[in-house]
């Protein structure tokens, strides 16, 4: 448990390391949006000021590249909704209150198609407490974590362990909230992405792999300034370089 803790605690150090300045610039906006869409529901708990609410928090997730960190991607009824923000919305602040992800869990029917959904509305509600937990990010860390916690419900109580982890660990580290912390490994799965995209297109072309600490630099570069010039001679990559970097820093929506 020890060395799984102690490697988390260098992912996040790390990325925060990268990323902390563009945390701060997209912070603001974000938790005045979180604090806003919080306030409406809980002001006038109704489909169309939930909608209203909801609509306009995820255009400010997609004006800052967020949308895929919180996940927006589940259809999930509207009694559903307001079933679970009923049961959520007077948690008692402490870490007992990852109780609630088993007590979730219990009836699958109720919420099935909402388990993405569970941990944003959790997010808004108590950002210091959750971020949102996808598969896209952990499966980036599995690899490195034998038995790491998955949204499956048959391992809640390891999701709950990794809650738990993570929150001694931005105590440690001085951050503020959780929603900070999974912003940094949201991150770091991006660049993970990354990484892979470029080893596999190297395979298919037979180039020699482009070194990652190049990549790395560049991400680095990208990150103080945002523009980047590449020089060098026909065939060394610098397109395909270009391309791998736009496709994964880019939010794709549908339509």
């Amino acid at each position: 448990m020890t060395e799984k803790i102690n490697y988390l605690k260098k992912v996040i150090t790390e990325t925060k390391r990268k990323y902390q300045n563009e945390w701060e610039k997209i912070k603001g906006p974000l938790m005045e949006a979180i604090n806003e869409f919080r306030d409406k529901l809980r002001t006038e708990l109704k489909e169309e000021v939930w909608k209203e609410a909801e609509n306009k928090f995820t255009k400010v997730l997609k004006t800052h590249k967020l949308y895929k960190f919180f996940g927006f991607n589940v259809e999930f009824q509207w009694e559903k909704r307001k079933n679970l923000f009923e049961k959520i919305k007077n948690l008692a602040p402490e870490k007992k209150m990852y109780g609630i992800l088993k007590e979730l869990a219990k009836n699958k029917k109720e919420y099935e198609g909402g388990k993405t959904y569970r941990t944003i509305m959790l997010t808004i509600l108590y950002p210091e407490w959750y971020f949102p937990v996808n598969r896209d990010v952990l499966k980036r860390i599995k690899k490195n974590l034998q038995n790491f916690p998955s949204m499956s419900d048959k391992r809640i109580d390891q999701l709950i362990q990794f809650y738990q982890i993570v929150y001694e660990i931005k105590e440690e580290l001085g951050i503020d909230t959780m929603l900070e912390v999974g912003f940094y490994l949201f991150k770091y799965n991006k660049e993970k992405s990354l990484k892979n995209e470029m080893l596999e297109h190297n395979k298919e072309t037979d180039n020699k792999p482009t070194p990652y600490f190049t990549l790395s630099s560049i991400l680095n570069a990208l990150q103080t300034k945002p523009f980047l010039i590449l020089a060098g001679i026909s065939g060394t990559g610098k397109t395909q370089i270009a391309r791998l970097i736009a496709g994964i820093m880019c939010e794709k929506e549908d339509g």
